[in-house]
C-alpha cells in the first residue's frame, strides 16, 4: 500500500482547505494501518516485514506533514523589510 500524498497531490480548491484535510486524514489512517502491521510483525519475530511497515509507516507521517505545509497562511513581509519577487 502506498500513501495517498505520495502518489498524487490534494486537489486544490478555492476557498477551502477540507481536501488538503481529507488528504491528511487518508494518509493518517494508512499510516495507522502500517503501524498495526508493524506491531503485528514484530510480535511474530518478523524482522523483514516489521522493517518493510515500519519504513512505510514513517513515510505516511512525513507525507502528511509536508501536506500541512498547505495549510499555513502566506508569509507577509515585516515592516522595513523589501518583498522579495
Amino acid at each position: 500500500m502506498i500513501c495517498p500524498a505520495a502518489e498524487r497531490a490534494a486537489i486544490p480548491y478555492h476557498g477551502t482547505s477540507a481536501p488538503v484535510l481529507d488528504e491528511v486524514a487518508a494518509t493518517m489512517a494508512a499510516a495507522q494501518s502500517y503501524a498495526s502491521a508493524a506491531a503485528s510483525l514484530a510480535a511474530v519475530n518478523d524482522v523483514a516485514g516489521l522493517s518493510h511497515a515500519v519504513r512505510q509507516a514513517a513515510s505516511c507521517v512525513l507525507a502528511a506533514a509536508d501536506l500541512l505545509q498547505e495549510l499555513r497562511p502566506a508569509e507577509r513581509s515585516k515592516s522595513g523589510e523589501r518583498r522579495r519577487c
